[in-house]
């Protein structure tokens, strides 16, 4: 599904690893676009990376299947949506749809149309000019597992770029154009979005029980195992690119006796990891995990050295499928 939008799921399933009442907000988070306000309000996660700090941060220098992960998504963006990553965006914003269609991807940063025009004609993508909503957009049709998908690239202003399938942005248009913010009618994603503090690098809020029901009975990457826990009902998971990378993962649950169950499933998770053998390395990565439980919540905190981070094998941050989960007897 990210794929079609032009984000690695890699980048994605990396973060992945790494209890108000319910509410719907009516202020805007100070930190997100009219555009990003605008996402679907059926969404079922929404990225936030700040894609200069991550490329500055010793996380790309030191290597290891998180940098190779970021790397890739900025590789993407040019070689697909003629957006040069590295020089260009400052930040990306990601709505993850129920369905492919519905994903969208924001970058916000310097851009030129005419220029993003030359590199997609450059690459031979032959892209087609058309009008979505009032606004030019390019147009180019790509083949990805076995299925022809459009992707439209429309240049706003020169600081902010949309990509996604061209019935897709025109619905986000229409909705900025009429001030609507959809984003905030889902009480779930509002709530934790409500959370993210305005230091973070990154961030991600998900709604985990319908992420992975709608993910997986489509075959599609799961969570990775640390976030496959079935009594997880949402989590936002956040992170500063400093000395060390910090990251805060707050997960909730149905009650505080449930939360002090899924408390021990990760610790238990975290002492299997350090058992590894052949990857030592993670015995660290656990003695940097603190759990704790506030109430129906989950609390994971982590301080990695990114030294660290560059040594953990690759298959550490791949997500499962459907057919690798153990058959069940019986409706679920």
């Amino acid at each position: 599904m990210l794929k079609h939008i032009g984000v690695s799921s890699a980048c994605i399933i990396w973060l992945l690893g790494a209890a108000p009442a319910t509410r719907t907000s009516s202020t805007a988070p100070a930190s997100l676009p009219a555009e990003a306000l605008a996402f679907p309000a059926d969404s079922l996660a929404v990225l936030s990376l700040d894609v200069k700090r991550a490329l500055a941060s010793p996380l790309d220098r030191d290597g290891g299947p998180a940098a190779e992960a970021v790397r890739k998504t900025t590789n993407d963006l040019r070689a697909r949506f003629g957006v040069d990553a590295a020089r260009d965006v400052d930040r990306l914003w990601l709505a993850l749809g129920a369905a492919d269609s519905d994903s969208l991807l924001l970058l916000t940063g310097r851009f030129n149309r005419a220029q993003v025009g030359r590199i997609l004609k450059g690459d031979k993508r032959d892209p087609e000019t058309v009008d979505l909503a009032g606004v030019k957009a390019y147009v180019v049709k790509e083949r990805l597992a076995n299925k022809t998908t459009s992707q439209a690239i429309c240049v706003l202003n020169p600081q902010k770029v949309l990509v996604g399938e061209p019935s897709a942005v025109s619905r986000l248009l229409n909705a900025r154009h009429a001030q609507r913010r959809s984003l905030l009618t889902n009480p779930t994603l509002s709530r934790l979005i409500d959370q993210v503090k305005p230091e973070a690098d990154f961030w991600l809020a998900a709604d985990a029980a319908l992420l992975k029901r709608t993910r997986l009975d489509r075959g599609a990457p799961g969570l990775p195992p640390m976030l496959d826990l079935p009594q997880l009902q949402d989590f936002l998971i956040t992170g500063v690119f400093a000395e060390a990378l910090t990251l805060r993962l707050i997960g909730k649950t149905t009650d505080e006796a449930t939360a002090r169950n899924t408390s021990d499933l990760v610790k238990g998770l975290l002492l299997l990891a350090s058992m590894n053998a052949k990857h030592p390395e993670w015995q660290k990565v656990a003695s940097l995990v603190t759990v704790a439980v506030k109430g129906p919540g989950v609390q994971l905190d982590a301080r990695l050295p990114y030294a660290l981070l560059a040594k953990l094998p690759s298959s550490s941050f791949r997500a499962t499928r459907k057919k690798d989960l153990p058959k069940t007897s019986g409706n679920d």
